[in-house]
């Protein structure tokens, strides 16, 4: 037997001279494992949600898109000719027309005026190059993704605004650059997309014929490229000076995103640091309620330094202890907030998404024990050093 081992013996079935010293163990115990789990939750949660944010976000966007550096539009031939020469499977390349449009709703007995105009951005695409996994497909009402000239897919929010439902008619006004004109056409909303987002109130969706001014010259404005999902190609190049390449960027998003979680972040680290303080104040009770055993291992000939690994050991079994359990109720309620959506926005026209979605990241789970353990490690060798005085005064 050790001669330590009545010190640890009594400590570990939660005895003590003190009372004190229990209700701060306890404590201590309590605090590590709120902490954790809050610091875990914490970086789960806000990650989640960019996650979430991000991806309905890029949904509606390419990953890249080219434009012609020479004139304003691309013919069909020059995309057959480019697509051609594009030699990557995991590429889906889209041409595209984008022009703005109002929506007229509401009128009058007569056809002679409007009580309702809604702005909004039609985007032309050639659904007959469209890949049914494309990102949008996962947002709509109908799993059909195609459209035929004159149908249109729109927002959940846009409408609700307009009132307007699968198979309904909507008249939108755009300008014609070949007649230098504004008209008006009739569409028929085809379905209807909601990722949540604000682009949900005012982007349109179209065949690219029905926005097209057609001519044999005219083909589109540029070109969508999409990557296959689950594939990264970082090193797409474009052979053709005839064509610019611009990869869309999510880092304003990203920096506006992360604004908001850094005060939620800087909270759960003051509590964590409030549970080492609480572990430090542990130490300094434990020593001055078994000073005198202490007294007798010295006596009978351990160092201060043996003595302060018997300390750094209880230490350690208490943070593992608290990180067991900041661990399993970190487990526990992202599977729980995953599977039953415990928290919701009250608002998903402004948080953009109604339940929050917790990220199950490993690397939190290794990272944030280790740290615990080695600040716990270090508060103790500090307090003892501090405090070992009291072990050698009579």
């Amino acid at each position: 037997m050790k001669l330590y081992h009545f010190i640890f013996k009594g400590f570990k079935k939660f005895k003590s001279n003190s009372g004190f010293l229990s209700f701060n163990y306890y404590l201590s115990i309590f605090l590590i494992a709120f902490s954790l789990s809050a610091i875990i939750l914490t970086d789960s949660l806000t990650s989640g949600y960019k996650t979430e944010i991000i991806n309905r976000v890029k949904s509606l966007n390419p990953d890249y898109k080219i434009t012609s550096n020479l004139y304003n539009f691309i013919s069909k031939d020059t995309f057959r000719n480019f697509n051609n020469e594009i030699d990557e499977p995991h590429l889906n390349l889209i041409p595209y027309i984008e022009k703005p449009g109002v929506i007229i709703n509401k009128r009058s007995n007569n056809y002679s005026s409007y009580s309702q105009r809604e702005e909004v951005y039609i985007v032309g695409l050639d659904f007959n190059l469209m890949y049914q996994n494309h990102p949008l497909s996962q947002y709509l009402n109908k799993s059909d993704i195609i459209l035929n000239d004159n149908e249109i897919i729109i927002g959940k929010y846009l409408s609700e605004k307009v009132k307007k439902d699968i198979n309904d008619e909507i008249i939108i006004l755009s300008y014609d650059e070949i007649k230098n004109s504004f008209i008006a056409n009739t569409f028929i909303v085809k379905n209807i997309y909601d990722t949540g987002t604000q682009t949900d109130e005012y982007l349109v969706y179209s065949n690219i014929n029905s926005i097209n001014d057609m001519n044999d010259n005219y083909y589109c404005d540029g070109i969508y490229v999409y990557i296959d999902n689950g594939y990264s190609i970082e090193n797409f190049k474009i052979n053709n000076d005839f064509f610019n390449k611009e990869k869309i960027s999510y880092s304003s998003l990203m920096k506006f995103l992360n604004s908001f979680d850094k005060p939620v972040k800087f909270l759960m680290w003051i509590v964590l640091f409030l549970s080492i303080y609480s572990l430090s104040a542990l130490i300094y009770n434990f020593i001055i309620d078994k000073r005198r055993d202490f007294k007798i291992l010295h006596i009978l000939g351990c160092s201060h330094k043996k003595l302060k690994k018997i300390m750094i050991f209880l230490t350690f079994y208490i943070s593992l202890i608290g990180i067991f359990f900041g661990l399993l109720s970190s487990i526990l309620f992202i599977y729980f907030q995953n599977k039953f959506g415990i928290i919701s926005l009250p608002s998903k026209k402004i948080f953009q998404i109604s339940i929050l979605t917790a990220d199950f990241n490993l690397f939190h789970f290794i990272l944030y024990p280790i740290l615990i353990l080695i600040l716990s490690i270090l508060v103790t060798i500090y307090v003892f050093n501090k405090n070992v005085g009291l072990i050698k005064d009579d």
